[in-house]
C-alpha cells in the first residue's frame, strides 16, 4: 500500500537528541468517565484514583474514593479529542487560560450548568406587600387609573 505522504522526520533539538511529546492523558476503559472540574479532561474512574488528572493534581492532589466527586464529574456533555492543541480553535476555545495540551476533554460540565438553571428559577416572582399575590419580577403588572 502506497500513500502519497512522506513520512515526517522527528524534530532534532540543538545536541543532536530527538525530542518526543509525552504521551497524552487518556481513559482506558469503556467504564465510567470523569471530567475534571477545573481543566474538563476526561479519565476513567480508575485513572483518578491511580494518577489524578494530570494538569491538575499538582495542585489538586489525587483524590481517594470520599473526595473524587469534589475533583471531578460524571456529568458532562461531548467528548472533544485534541491531537494538535496549538493549532486547533476548538483547543483555543475549551483552554482559554492555560497551555493546551493533548488529550480527552469535555465540552461542557453539566454541574455548571445546573447551578445556573437553578439560580435563573429562584427569582421569578415578587410577593406583593398590599394583598400578598405573586407578581411576574421580569414583568411587572401595570396599574391603570380610571
Amino acid at each position: 500500500m502506497q500513500t502519497s505522504q512522506r513520512p515526517r522526520a522527528a524534530p532534532v533539538v540543538a545536541d543532536g537528541a530527538v525530542a518526543t511529546e509525552a504521551p497524552p492523558q487518556l481513559p482506558l476503559t469503556d467504564g465510567r468517565h470523569y471530567a475534571c472540574r477545573r481543566c474538563r479532561r476526561i479519565l476513567s474512574e480508575a485513572q483518578w484514583y491511580t494518577e489524578g488528572c494530570g494538569e491538575c493534581s499538582s495542585t489538586m492532589g489525587v483524590p481517594d474514593r470520599d473526595s473524587l466527586l469534589d475533583f471531578a464529574t460524571p456529568h458532562f456533555h461531548n467528548f472533544i479529542g485534541l491531537i494538535a492543541p496549538e493549532q486547533s480553535w476548538v483547543a483555543r476555545l475549551i483552554m482559554k487560560s492555560r497551555e493546551p495540551t493533548n488529550g480527552i476533554f469535555a465540552e461542557a460540565l453539566s454541574d455548571d450548568e445546573l447551578s445556573d438553571e437553578e439560580d435563573a428559577v429562584a427569582e421569578p416572582y415578587e410577593t406583593d406587600e398590599g394583598d400578598g399575590t405573586a407578581a411576574d419580577a421580569h414583568h411587572p403588572a401595570t396599574e391603570t387609573t380610571d
